[in-house]
């Protein structure tokens, strides 16, 4: 089978070597959630990597925030992951649950993958930000 990249959180496979992600959606996830995930100055070696996601932790949800996280997403993921091809970023929020934000990502890879989706949850109250795919 092949290996894509290691696993994470890091694990050994009972052979010394590390624990390795053995398909492409699994990597592909990875990538996104970290492309997402990161913000910018994290990693010294590409200091304008991630787009921040948690920074919204704190905002009030408004539809200029809404208009800033659709773009920045677009935009990170064109630069990040120039091989996915993403159809549709969905941001949306309960007003009866106002500190959870939802963040539905579809996309695929041409001529490798099918469609698929992947979730970002915002928890302002756990500040805290969860996936799912």
């Amino acid at each position: 089978m092949t290996k894509y990249t290691v696993h994470f959180p890091l694990e050994t496979d009972g052979t010394n070597v590390f624990r390795a992600t053995e398909s492409l959606n699994g990597t592909v996830l990875f990538n996104i959630k970290n492309a997402l995930l990161a913000c910018p100055g994290e990693r010294p070696m590409e200091p304008t990597f991630g787009f921040c996601l948690k920074k919204f932790l704190f905002e009030n949800p408004t539809q200029s925030m809404f208009e800033e996280m659709h773009s920045g997403i677009i935009q990170s993921l064109k630069t990040w992951l120039p091989y996915l091809s993403v159809s549709n970023v969905n941001i949306s929020y309960d007003e009866n649950s106002p500190h959870l934000l939802s963040i539905i990502i579809n996309y695929h890879i041409p001529n490798q993958l099918p469609s698929s989706q992947i979730t970002f949850t915002l928890n302002t109250t756990l500040q805290e930000v969860s996936t799912s795919f």
